[in-house]
């Protein structure tokens, strides 16, 4: 393990990429993402659409305790036995707030992802 790993050449990030994912999210970048939402989809299991956080995104500050919960579906896939375990699939419903707080990281992802997988 130690001549492979001291052989092994990994991909790093430079000095930008690491202080871009060290920064805080900023209110412009949570706005941003709020706005980005298109409409009329799926609420998270507090009940709470986007809507909600677009026409009350001003009074907006703090996150609820609900941030760190999901809901865990098993679905039936399509034209499976349902008396067979591999027919079903797992799906977690989000809450908004958590999907919102993800989204400033979409650019970071795109922006960076050459340094870690490039050949």
């Amino acid at each position: 393990i130690n001549e492979f790993l001291t052989n092994c050449r990994l991909s790093t990030l430079d000095v930008k990429a690491v202080q871009a994912l060290d920064a805080e999210i900023t209110l412009d970048e949570i706005k941003t993402a709020v706005m980005q939402f298109p409409n009329n989809r799926a609420s998270g299991p507090d009940g709470f659409k986007i809507e909600f956080y677009k026409s009350y995104l001003p009074q907006i500050s703090i996150l609820p305790n609900s941030l760190y919960q999901a809901n865990i579906a098993v679905l039936l896939k399509k034209d499976r036995d349902p008396l067979n375990m591999s027919s079903y699939r797992p799906i977690s419903l989000l809450q908004m707030e958590t999907k919102i707080l993800s989204k400033p990281f979409d650019h970071i992802h795109v922006e960076w992802q050459f340094m870690l997988f490039s050949p």
